[in-house]
């Protein structure tokens, strides 16, 4: 209630351009690791293009998904991206969906929402289970760039921001394990999957 999120239609040249990098991004990763491809595109069915409802920063955003629209991501159409930045994106989305998938039946913490702790990749504080997602996607995130490094099939434009997503992504995960083992009451579930993290 706090914070109202309504986005707006974008302008057709935004949504053009894109359109045009969400389709550049996904033939590469089509390319170079068909199978997170295919991951990727049963995970997402629905790619929903859009932009700030305001110009008030905190109305910006990258990417969005919710339990509210199983398997479908709202992208921000204003921006300029990269085909590996789109790459990164998608991934980073379907991973959210992903984890709704797994938590669907339970919760992974039993945190309080409203304590609030420093999040990998946001600014303002967010609650514990926004970190376990900020864990759990830029893990995925850091997986999907290496394979694609490991592919052989990028350029050599391509190869150099894949490894600035991986390191940043890296990063991101690692601190969020840190936050996570400070701070978090997990459940059953949720020391299953945040296992399956520090062992990769």
């Amino acid at each position: 209630r706090q914070r109202p999120f309504k986005p707006q239609a974008p302008s057709a040249e935004s949504f053009a351009h894109c359109k045009a990098t969400v389709e550049a991004g996904l033939a590469v990763l089509k390319r170079a690791d068909p199978v997170f491809h295919k991951e990727v595109r049963n995970l997402v069915r629905m790619i929903v293009l859009a932009a700030p409802g305001s110009a008030d920063p905190a109305d910006r955003f990258n990417g969005a998904s919710t339990f509210f629209l199983w398997g479908a991501s709202l992208l921000n159409a204003d921006l300029r991206r990269s085909s590996i930045s789109i790459v990164d994106l998608l991934v980073h989305e379907s991973s959210h969906v992903l984890l709704v998938g797994v938590s669907a039946a339970g919760a992974l913490t039993e945190n309080s929402g409203s304590e609030r702790y420093d999040s990998p990749l946001r600014e303002d504080k967010r609650p514990i289970d926004g970190i376990f997602h900020a864990c759990f996607v830029s893990t995925r995130v850091h997986l999907a760039m290496n394979r694609l490094i490991g592919s052989g099939a990028l350029s050599d434009e391509e190869s150099k921001i894949a490894v600035e997503r991986s390191q940043f992504n890296g990063d991101a995960a690692r601190n969020a394990i840190v936050e996570l083992d400070r701070h978090a009451r997990l459940t059953e579930l949720g020391e299953r999957v945040l296992g399956t993290l520090r062992a990769y």
